[in-house]
């Protein structure tokens, strides 16, 4: 039977996946395909005759129509990280513990519970962490390209989704007829309708308590690189810590660094983690070539 590779927390059997020929790449939906058009990409053209050149892609028949794609990721229930920290984590922070707690199992590192004392000298369960020798010698590198991009975009669009849905309704119709006016081809103006009752039914409803935006306290903690503190702070590991970035080379610069902090003696180990996000809705973008 071909394991299943849809469960982020059982991709230490990706390689089976591979060796059974399973295909994780699916068609791009049409509107996605659109997207693409909309961004004015320009690919490599090759030619026989060594005259290779730029082109713009100007319409759908251009663009590429297969691709991998992130799919469902349950942070807390697959990891049994609570709400109140997953969710002052972007997208590439929680891959990023999630793929450092793997790490750790591989290494057969486990993490052990750790207790308080109450008052009243009972022990009361706190989290669960490295076991308290292995924490100061054990340091921990992210290596991330694209951390918090989502996040902020999120935030962007819920703040102007709020602030332009609340204009009063006589103004938003006589822009519509303004535009409405000015198209004369009809297969234009029911384009221009349709988008227009599809735009409307998407934005939330002028004075809704639950679409009102307000800012988050965990704004920066989404937005800034964070992943490598916070999965630092989970497991309880307090030897170096940082955030590396050198495009496709991060995760080989990363373990370079480790190299160097064990060679140095900074710690004896060092957890190398490699997250980025980048087929999220938010932060999606294309490229095409021959």
């Amino acid at each position: 039977m071909t394991p299943s590779c849809t469960n982020f927390a059982l991709f230490e059997k990706a390689l089976d996946c591979l060796l059974a020929g399973q295909n994780l790449i699916d068609r791009l939906p049409e509107e996605e395909l659109h997207k693409q058009v909309e961004k004015n990409l320009e690919r490599v053209v090759k030619s026989e005759t060594g005259a290779h050149g730029f082109e713009r892609l100007e319409s759908v028949e251009q663009v590429i129509r297969l691709a991998g794609q992130a799919g469902a990721f349950d942070f807390a229930g697959e990891f049994g990280v609570r709400g109140s920290i997953s969710s002052l984590m972007d997208r590439t922070a929680q891959l990023a513990l999630a793929a450092g707690l793997r790490a750790l199992h591989d290494a057969h590192i486990p993490l052990v519970r750790h207790y308080k004392r109450s008052t009243t000298g009972k022990l009361i369960p706190t989290s669960w962490g490295l076991p308290t020798p292995l924490q100061e010698e054990t340091g921990v590198i992210l290596a991330t390209a694209w951390p918090g991009l989502e996040s902020l975009i999120e935030d962007l669009t819920r703040f102007f989704a709020h602030k332009y849905a609340g204009k009063p309704q006589a103004l938003v119709y006589e822009m519509y007829d303004r535009m409405l006016q000015a198209v004369k081809d009809p297969a234009d103006r029911k384009a221009l309708t349709d988008w227009y009752v599809e735009t409307r039914a998407a934005l939330p409803a002028a004075g809704k308590e639950e679409e009102v935006y307000r800012f988050s306290r965990g704004f920066l903690f989404r937005v800034l690189s964070l992943g490598h503190a916070q999965t630092a702070q989970f497991i309880r590991a307090k030897g170096p810590c940082t955030q590396v970035n050198a495009a496709c080379a991060s995760t080989t610069q990363a373990v370079g660094i480790a190299e160097d902090w064990i060679r140095t003696g900074r710690c004896r180990r060092v957890l190398v983690v490699s997250a980025d996000d980048i087929t999220n809705p938010a932060t999606m973008s294309y490229g095409s070539s021959e």
